[in-house]
């Protein structure tokens, strides 16, 4: 009978043990193969896995440590197509692996190991790499995140038809769970786009923007926001009645007809299912109070 490590005796040191194997390829490819990782020898590996006819203990570990790598790979090519679009197969596997050494999985779920990967390539000056880059995966992650978001209840065009229009000034709205606004640097909405319905992309104009995506029916979608209404949906995604909404947005908006531009925007969320009722203002009151 082989002798265990002094250094493995408990369930959750031989766990770590093993989790230190399999995500070695991660950090250099000298660990991945076993060599100068004093922490993880092939004398330890050998102790507590079986060995057969076929693969050694090393062996064995470096098929799940490459599985590892693989599978999450191919979850941050689900979550960022566009980004693989934009810098290819070899470069989108770099930058990947440099990212789950700066930032590993902590999640049960390895859905959430994108999570910090627009920031991570925020961080990064490599020559190759488009100044767009994190933009572009910005807005990816933000699609993927409204994807698995809450769901909750949209206005209708019916549900307004049976507000008595004493009770509009009171009308308390808010922005669906399910949705977004990422303000971007560069107006990647046309790459991602692009990429979705041709493939064929043209590199964005610098200009700052916002995007407004949201769930409806089980589908993303996105869209730019013109500065009018992007002010509009953020006043309303702080929680707001419509009375509030009408006496504040005219001088915001750089419209010759306020109350037309209200419509128009406010026609444009009920038509995309972009506003949820809110809490009733007399139950707000009331909360407040006591």
């Amino acid at each position: 009978m082989r002798k265990i490590p002094h250094s493995i005796v408990h369930l959750r040191e031989l766990q770590a043990f093993l989790y230190r194997r399999v995500t070695a390829s991660l950090r250099t490819t000298a660990a991945w193969r076993g060599e100068n990782d004093s922490a993880c020898s092939e004398v330890e590996l050998e102790s507590v896995i079986r060995s057969a006819a076929g693969p050694n203990a090393l062996e064995r570990i470096e098929i799940y440590s490459a599985a590892y790598f693989q599978r999450l790979l191919e979850c941050l090519k689900e979550n960022f197509p566009a980004t693989l679009a934009v810098v290819g197969e070899i470069e989108f596997g770099e930058l990947v692996r440099e990212y789950l050494v700066a930032y590993p999985p902590t999640e049960p779920s390895i859905d959430w190991a994108g999570r910090r990967f627009a920031s991570f390539l925020a961080s990064q000056s490599r020559i190759f790499q488009p100044p767009f880059l994190a933009d572009l995966a910005g807005l990816e992650w933000t699609i993927s995140d409204v994807f698995v978001a809450p769901d909750g209840e949209a206005l209708n065009a019916a549900d307004l038809r049976k507000i008595a229009p004493e009770d509009w000034p009171r009308l308390s709205l808010r922005m669906i769970p399910a949705s977004a606004i990422l303000e971007c640097g560069w107006r990647v909405a046309g790459v991602r786009r692009a990429i979705e319905n041709s493939g064929k992309w043209t590199e964005p104009a610098r200009e700052p923007t916002a995007v407004v995506i949201w769930r409806r029916a089980g589908q993303v979608y996105f869209r730019e926001l013109e500065a009018a209404e992007n002010a509009a949906l953020k006043f309303v995604s702080s929680g707001a009645t419509f009375e509030t909404l009408c006496e504040t947005l005219p001088v915001r908006l750089d419209d010759t007809n306020p109350v037309e531009a209200i419509n128009r925007i406010f026609a444009r969320w009920i038509e995309d299912g972009l506003l949820a009722m809110g809490p009733a203002v007399d139950a707000v009151a009331t909360d407040n109070q006591s």
